[in-house]
């Protein structure tokens, strides 16, 4: 009896260390995983903190590059972007024969090589060095003398809704039209400063596009069929250069964005202070 007795208790005994055992063993898995519970929750407030700050950091450089160059309406370039634009063509007057200078507009696509071939037609399919591209080269008339001394230079390219000659569709909006007011056409020796003064709507069989034109009938005609004029009258003695693309306004339509071009003597005058 008492044996028996003993027997019951010693079973009960081991029953309550096995209970013990197993509410420790649950009680420690369960800490294990709140603590990895936030560990997680710790760690993904880091990300979300990281990633906004690298994101920001993007946006304020690249905001701050923007800012660095000046304006259309200013006429300065920086001496950064100076450089870099004789850099470029240094390299191409090396390898292609045709190309004459660079034109740069600021807060455009305009930032582009130009060539001059034996035709008005070659260019508007190849790239300065003979490839075959769709989008073409900016390229002078063919009529033009290559050192822009003609009283009236042409440059002709497509109106593209991204790059070549595509922008000045938007100066039809006049507040675009007066935020540049100024260009850049670089030669191998001379800088010249653009200094537009006309957005006009004319026929591809105007006789603006006829270079040995009466120069005065020209600068008349741009004024007559001009959308927009600035504050700025050429005189007969200027030489100016237009920017000509196609337009949809009628049926060989033409944009004609012209300004006066200005030969720079001392290029120091024309760098900003910005680097």
């Amino acid at each position: 009896m008492f044996r028996s007795k003993r027997f019951i208790l010693l079973i009960i005994l081991i029953i309550a260390i096995i209970v013990c055992v197993m509410i420790r063993s649950i009680g420690h898995s369960t800490a294990s995983s709140t603590v990895s519970e936030k560990s997680e929750t710790t760690a993904l407030p880091s990300v979300h903190i990281t990633t906004p700050s690298v994101i920001t950091a993007q946006t304020e450089t690249a905001a701050a590059v923007q800012t660095e160059e000046p304006n259309a309406d200013e006429p300065y370039v920086t001496l950064s972007r100076y450089e870099q634009i004789k850099e470029r063509m240094k390299l191409l007057q090396e390898s292609c024969p045709d190309f004459i200078g660079w034109l740069y507009v600021a807060d455009s696509d305009m930032d582009l090589p130009v060539v001059q071939g034996s035709d008005n037609f070659y260019y508007l399919s190849h790239t300065p060095d003979g490839a075959y591209i769709k989008e073409g080269t900016i390229f002078l008339d063919c009529n033009n003398s290559p050192d822009l001394t003609d009283l009236h230079n042409i440059l002709f390219g497509h109106n593209m809704s991204s790059g070549m000659f595509g922008d000045i569709r938007s100066y039809k909006n006049r507040d675009e039209f007066d935020k540049h007011r100024y260009g850049w056409f670089f030669t191998a020796d001379k800088t010249y400063r653009i200094e537009f003064f006309a957005l006009s709507i004319v026929s591809a069989y105007d006789m603006v596009y006829d270079i040995s034109s009466d120069h005065s009938e020209c600068l008349k005609q741009i004024s007559d069929k001009a959308m927009y004029t600035s504050d700025l009258v050429p005189e007969e003695s200027d030489r100016i250069i237009s920017l000509s693309t196609c337009a949809s306004d009628f049926e060989n339509a033409r944009a004609l964005f012209s300004g006066i071009l200005v030969p720079i003597e001392n290029e120091e005058e024309i760098i900003s202070q910005l680097k």
